[in-house]
This record gives C-alpha cells, sequence and structure tokens, in this order.
C-alpha cells in the first residue's frame, strides 16, 4: 500500500474551505435588505478564505523548505563531484587512459599575439598581395 500524500490533508483543508465559497457569495450578491441569513453566508465567507490562506501559506512554507533542501543537495552533490574531478581519484593509483591530454598539456595563457596569429603560427587570412 502506498504512503499517504504528504500534500494530500493541506489540500483537503484548503478545498473543504472553499467547498462552499460560490454559494455563499451568491447569496451575499442576491442579498436584499437587511438579510441576516446572507450576512451570515458572508461572514462564513470570510472565514473560509481565511482557513484557505492560512493552509496554502502552509503549503507554501513547506513547499520552499523542500525546494531549497532540494537545491542545497544538489550543490553538494556537484561540489562533491568538482572535488572528485579536480582532485582525481583517491587511495591509489591512476588508471590508464585516465589522464587525458589536455590534463598533461594544460592550456597556456592567451597572449596578445595569439589574437592576431592562431595557436598553429598562421594567421588564416590569405596572402598578401601586392598591387601591380
Amino acid at each position: 500500500m502506498a504512503p499517504p500524500d504528504p500534500w494530500d490533508a493541506a489540500l483537503s483543508a484548503v478545498s473543504a474551505s472553499v467547498d462552499d465559497l460560490g454559494a455563499w457569495l451568491a447569496i451575499w450578491s442576491a442579498r436584499r435588505e437587511p438579510d441576516a441569513h446572507a450576512r451570515r453566508c458572508a461572514s462564513d465567507a470570510v472565514d473560509a478564505i481565511d482557513a484557505a490562506l492560512i493552509e496554502l501559506h502552509g503549503i507554501r512554507a513547506r513547499l520552499i523548505t523542500d525546494i531549497r533542501r532540494a537545491d542545497d543537495q544538489a550543490a553538494a552533490r556537484v561540489d562533491a563531484l568538482l572535488t572528485r574531478t579536480r582532485d582525481g581519484p583517491r587511495g591509489g593509483s591512476i588508471p590508464s587512459g585516465a589522464i587525458s591530454n589536455r590534463a598533461s598539456n594544460p592550456p597556456r595563457p592567451k597572449t596578445s599575439a595569439d589574437a592576431i596569429v592562431g595557436r598553429d603560427g598562421h594567421s588564416g587570412r590569405a596572402p598578401h598581395q601586392e598591387a601591380p
């Protein structure tokens, strides 16, 4: 049997609070003064709205807490992965082929010459031709 939905109780309370809201508002809108029944319905509508808002704020607070916890857990996993990637395997030799050419030859800092001439020494432009 599946565990109960953790949101079920709060959503049921919201639903119960607003189930009769439409009727109470309709009675209030169609009132003929003096109308004690319509006044009671209006008060019931306000109470139902207040109860629904309390439940909705509780749902919101719980959801924000859950989202932040999930984000913190994801950030911790990313940090751990980045640390393992940066530091390499622990407690043993590095398997053959685990070090890439990139790791053994880190990129050199760019110089102003790199902006003009490519890393292979060619500018990539056609040779300059002199005018006849």
